[in-house]
């Protein structure tokens, strides 16, 4: 029997496209607040990942930190975001669009009134739906354990920043 020979010169077209409509994903629900992955690692094989963050009024999103392999995109759908960095602070209304390259100091939240949604975007993701699911369990354990939330940053590519 002949062995067919591999075709180096031809693309494998066998690729779907994935619809994803507003109210797929998994739903984790962060205190008053949720994250709703979109687009996960293991669809994208870690090339990037979309996660829509819905921070309920007066809620932290994240302090000072900064990511040293990702990159972050954020784009505000509704509300008002509040986006912070090492030396200022800025309002992200909706429309806006905030690139946090490799190595920027920041943090975001909610200091409104009204709710606020965001699109999040990692690349690489890096499996960072497993930080999101991470996070509300540490968040969840009483007593709360510095170490431990301090070991999910560590593995997720997240490294608090402290003047």
């Amino acid at each position: 029997m002949q062995k067919k020979k591999p075709d180096y010169l031809s693309d494998d077209l066998k690729g779907r496209p994935q619809i994803v409509a507003p109210d797929d994903g998994e739903r984790i629900g962060i205190h008053n607040s949720n994250v709703l992955l979109k687009i996960t690692s293991a669809m994208t094989h870690d090339q990037f990942g979309v996660y829509q963050i819905e921070l309920a009024p007066q809620s932290m999103g994240a302090d000072l930190h900064y990511h040293r392999f990702m990159e972050e995109l954020f784009i505000v759908v509704s509300g008002n975001l509040t986006v912070t960095t090492k030396d200022a602070q800025h309002t992200a209304k909706p429309g806006t669009m905030v690139h946090i390259p490799k190595f920027t100091v920041h943090g975001f939240k909610n200091d409104t009134d009204q709710a606020v949604k965001v699109l999040l975007f990692f690349n690489p993701s890096m499996g960072r739906e497993g930080f999101f699911k991470g996070l509300k369990q540490v968040l969840e354990e009483k007593p709360f354990d510095q170490s431990r939330f301090e070991q999910l940053y560590n593995k997720y590519d997240s490294v608090p920043y402290k003047e």
